[in-house]
């Protein structure tokens, strides 16, 4: 499980998909460009459009400059 409170827009991050459908095992990687969190789980997106989510694997995470 992600820890989203770790987790800031611009930051750099790797994170392999476990949502169980079609997409389960893809790795993404990109920047972090919006945070939400919706009344069923947190999320957030990257700078190539895909989404993840709390329950996936954060394989890497570098936070950005400032």
């Amino acid at each position: 499980m992600i820890n989203f409170n770790r987790l800031s827009v611009n930051d750099y991050v790797k994170v392999q998909l476990t949502d169980g459908n079609s997409s389960n095992g893809y790795i993404i990687e990109g920047t972090i460009t919006k945070l939400w969190n919706d009344k069923e789980y947190i999320q957030a997106q990257i700078n190539y459009g895909w989404c993840f989510h709390q329950e996936d694997n954060l394989i890497e995470h570098k936070i950005a400059k400032v």
